[in-house]
């Protein structure tokens, strides 16, 4: 079911959604989550076609949101609006190598980049969820450093 992603950035800055599912392709309605998370993204969606009413691709990722998804119609309806936080927030992911994680999500703003943040997921040591991030990263394809360029002195 086609459902706005957390919106990502047009040139200049300028917000702009994607048709992503919140984590990425491999969430799934039954993500632990998903609900709370759908339920955010419509609402920032809505804030951020508060802020720019005229732009065209909002106007047209709307409309064909609401025309083909009847769930999108329903939580657009009630007109949840809901900005971009820079709180600590729990996110729970489903990864096909080490089943489900859940880590804590820190968005900031960037200064002197308007519009841009950084976000920063973390896992507490010594729990389960931070063992699985180790073990992808021990697990992960790794690729040869180039060698660099040798320079006379």
């Amino acid at each position: 079911m086609p459902f706005p992603a957390c919106p990502g950035r047009r040139p200049g800055g300028r917000p702009v959604p994607s048709r992503e599912p919140p984590g990425g392709c491999d969430r799934t309605p039954s993500t632990p989550g998903w609900d709370q998370q759908i339920r955010g993204c419509v609402a920032r969606l809505r804030a951020l076609a508060g802020t720019d009413p005229d732009a065209p691709d909002l106007a047209a990722l709307v409309g064909e949101l609401l025309r083909k998804s009847p769930d999108f119609a329903r939580l657009w309806e009630r007109y949840d609006v809901k900005g971009r936080t820079t709180a600590h927030q729990d996110k729970t992911f489903h990864h096909p190598h080490v089943g489900t994680i859940t880590l804590t999500f820190q968005g900031m703003q960037l200064e002197g980049t308007p519009g841009q943040r950084l976000g920063v997921y973390t896992a507490e040591p010594g729990t389960p969820d931070h063992d699985a991030m180790i073990l992808l990263d021990l697990t992960a394809p790794r690729h040869a450093a180039e060698p660099a360029a040798q320079h006379p002195h």
